[in-house]
């Protein structure tokens, strides 16, 4: 929970001084990195932590792509 909550911080922090989808790289980069380093340190399977580490990249692709659509909302809903 505490990372979640430190993303979407660090997300605030850095797209002040970086564009948007470079600063939301890094800091799922670095999300997914602490989340698998504490993966790893709990369970001795690295299965476990490809396992949890690609489901969190699909995680955050998924949230940046519903953020991109949400923005995009006037644009489709008057194309349609």
């Amino acid at each position: 929970g505490c990372a979640l909550c430190l993303f979407f911080l660090l997300l605030l922090a850095m797209a002040e001084k970086m564009p948007f989808y470079i600063a939301y790289a890094i800091v799922t980069v670095m999300t997914v990195g602490l989340i698998g380093t504490f993966v790893k340190g709990i369970m001795a399977y690295t299965k476990a932590v490809v396992l949890t580490a690609g489901i969190l990249i699909v995680e955050y692709g998924i949230i940046l792509l519903l953020l991109y659509m949400g923005s995009m909302a006037l644009l489709i809903g008057s194309l349609s």
